[in-house]
Order: structure tokens, then sequence, then C-alpha cells
């Protein structure tokens, strides 16, 4: 009866610890619907074309 109970203790001992939470931290997700414009901004096309003093613009996580 004593292994019995020592056995049942060892074996709740890891079934306890087997529940643990991992909480998701991604902070706040912004929706922006509007336009974001970087102005002045060099922009590399390709390895060969570049275009300097560009404005760049963004909406919704895509360059337009």
């Amino acid at each position: 009866m004593r292994y019995l109970s020592l056995l049942l203790v060892f074996v709740l001992s890891f079934s306890s610890n087997a529940q643990e939470y991992f909480p998701k931290n991604d902070g706040v997700k912004q929706s922006f619907k509007n336009f974001t414009a970087i102005t002045n901004a060099t922009i590399y096309v390709s390895a060969t074309q570049k275009i300097e003093k560009a404005t760049l613009l963004i909406k919704e996580n895509k360059i337009v």
C-alpha cells in the first residue's frame, strides 16, 4: 500500500506540472485605413536602379 501511494504521488506530480500556460504577447494590433507618406526617401527599385528624394506611399501595410 505504501508503494502504491508513493507511485500515485509521483504520477500526479508529473501530470500537474504538464499544465503550463504560455501567453501570447503580440501587443495591440493596429489597423490604419489612411495613407502614410515617407518623403525624401532613397528607394532602391533593383540592384542597379535607385530613386532619390522620392515619396513612398503606404496604405494598409502595402506599398501603393
